[in-house]
């Protein structure tokens, strides 16, 4: 049998990080407020498996998906509540009810067409409702709400168990608009007094306790990125990305680099091409800008990002280094939320990102001396 190559570059994701991170929201929002994980988009390209058995290892109760297969895929390795955001609905809403998962019911017809397969199956079907306050994408209007509570049978057949709604601004500290959708949100909870409620995301849980409720939908925080961006990340970090050098090689002074002959040597350079590129998740955009880290010394990316390469300056590195050293690409030295304002982008943009793209490995490394490692069992 052959061995298998060594990755040119893979993702390593801190499971014990991530039970750290989901008991720092837990103790945040405190007793009266469950924590639930989103783990939409294969948990931000992180593994959706792995991730969600570290989170059922520390008491989660509650999973949200963005898409239908997600909520299917993920009823196989959790008897959890799942929380399926977005429709559409046509054709599984029937699978839908036979698999538990919780419709999140954004509009009008979205709330026909369940009523109407509870009076088929002569059962009450669970759901969530999705009342839109400010964000303008998906959920029902204030109009469309108004004409529910008008309506005694409204929403007959259907067993309501969330109400729920979502900050368009809760990462901008004081932002007006999230006391304008508190307050319409908690002038609609009233009329639903016996449903529990949701409203936070990630930011959210950090900005007030009025906006806790019953349930925190956590998403960025749990994987590391930080909620609070105008303060110090409270969040552990969770991923490392490294690529292997592949070359180490000379570049004389007037010699260029890499597709377009972007970038121009103005004296004899030490460099080293790494095996990641665009398909790998790291974003072109990072040519001639963006920075690597080898043993914690910044290297300049040199050139265009390629498809599978990016050549990197190294004649600044003293120490002895050769072939097949790894490079870290995002880590504790610079956090995905660091790497994606060089790139113009966001955080999560830079997890999902790599995430489908590259090789992970998962370790239980603890954060700090006050976590428990999670069990190997639990991740197996």
């Amino acid at each position: 049998m052959c061995a298998l190559p060594v990755p040119p570059c893979e993702m390593t994701v801190n499971l014990s990080a991530i039970a750290s991170n989901f008991n720092i929201l837990q103790e945040r929002v405190g007793k009266n407020c469950h924590v639930a994980g989103v783990v939409k988009s294969d948990a931000y390209g992180l593994g959706v498996n792995k991730v969600v058995a570290a989170l059922e290892n520390q008491g989660c109760q509650f999973y949200y998906v963005a898409r239908a297969q997600e909520a299917f895929e993920l009823r196989k390795i959790t008897n959890r509540p799942i929380g399926l955001l977005a429709g559409p609905y046509t054709d599984i809403d029937y699978d839908l009810v036979r698999a538990n998962i919780y419709p999140v019911l954004n509009s009008p017809l979205d709330i026909e067409k369940f009523k109407s397969l509870a009076s088929k199956i002569e059962i009450d079907i669970p759901v969530i409702l999705h009342c839109d306050t400010g964000m303008n994408r998906l959920g029902l209007s204030a109009a469309e709400v108004q004409s529910i509570l008008n309506k005694p049978d409204a929403l007959t057949g259907l067993s309501l168990k969330i109400l729920m709604s979502h900050f368009a601004c809760a990462d901008e500290k004081g932002h007006p608009k999230n006391t304008i959708q508190y307050q319409m949100f908690d002038h609609i909870a009233d009329e639903f007094p016996a449903i529990h409620k949701s409203l936070c995301n990630s930011s959210a849980i950090f900005r007030s306790d009025k906006y806790h409720y019953d349930q925190a939908r956590a998403g960025m925080a749990l994987y590391g990125l930080n909620p609070t961006p105008e303060e110090a990340n409270p969040m552990h970090n969770v991923v490392e990305v490294h690529a292997r050098i592949l070359q180490i090689r000379q570049a004389l002074k007037g010699e260029t680099t890499g597709y377009a002959a972007s970038h121009s040597f103005d004296k004899h350079t030490k460099i080293a091409p790494l095996g990641i590129g665009y398909a790998n998740g790291l974003h072109r955009i990072l040519s001639n800008t963006g920075h690597v880290y080898y043993k914690g010394i910044a290297c300049n990316i040199l050139g265009r990002v390629s498809m599978d390469l990016i050549t990197i300056d190294i004649s600044h590195i003293d120490q002895p280094i050769q072939t097949g050293d790894q490079v870290e690409i995002t880590g504790n030295n610079q956090p995905a939320d660091i790497m994606a304002g060089e790139g113009q982008t966001i955080g999560y943009e830079v997890l999902t990102s790599f995430g489908p793209q590259i090789g992970r490995r998962y370790i239980t490394r603890r954060p700090s001396s006050d976590i428990a490692d999670i069990p190997l069992s639990a991740i197996s």
